[in-house]
């Protein structure tokens, strides 16, 4: 396999690995309607996956993770952990589950998203700028996507044009995505 078609495939797989991070963000508002939460509790929903980040990364770092399993399988096995924590979010009936579930999805995604770049790194002697860009828009673009997921008013939000523009000049000049993409793969 070459290294730009890791590249693709890699990109893709941290799009849609990371998407879970973002979920709680576009069901919000129906889960402090079901479960009767306040606005402060509702925001722990999403400072939670943060917390859970920065808890996963350093017992991560702590335990040299990325440099003891095959980074790979790590990212396979915590993308598969952070898909589960997010449905245990939709099973849990209330906000105690639902918050652990959240810790638990950001502590998973601690290990997509950094061996993602190792990966991107290891293949990239050269270009290696361009590649973790790429990797990054693929970040920005599950934001998009999971924010643009949104019901009516906020479908339209100023973030979402704003990730898919961001996500859009990682990867280039703005222009249509296809083409952008095209010359961002054809540069590595």
């Amino acid at each position: 396999m070459n290294a730009r078609r890791v590249l693709a495939v890699l990109a893709i797989a941290e799009l849609l690995a990371m998407t879970p991070w973002f979920s709680a963000s576009a069901v919000a508002p129906t889960l402090a309607r079901v479960w009767q939460l306040s606005p402060v509790t509702t925001a722990w929903l999403t400072i939670s996956v943060q917390l859970g980040f920065v808890a996963g990364a350093l017992v991560s770092a702590i335990f040299t993770f990325a440099d003891r399993l095959s980074a790979r399988r790590l990212v396979a096995g915590s993308a598969a952990l952070a898909a589960i924590a997010t449905l245990g979010v939709a099973a849990s009936s209330g906000i105690t589950l639902g918050i652990a579930c959240r810790l638990l999805t950001g502590a998973a995604l601690a290990g997509v998203y950094p061996p993602g770049m190792k990966i991107a790194a290891g293949w990239f002697k050269e270009g290696r700028g361009l590649a973790i860009g790429i990797l990054v828009g693929a970040l920005g673009e599950s934001a998009s996507r999971a924010v643009g997921s949104l019901p009516g008013r906020v479908a339209h939000c100023p973030h979402r044009g704003g990730a898919q523009r961001a996500g859009g000049r990682t990867l280039g000049p703005p222009c249509t995505k296809r083409r952008t993409i095209r010359r961002a793969f054809a540069a590595v």
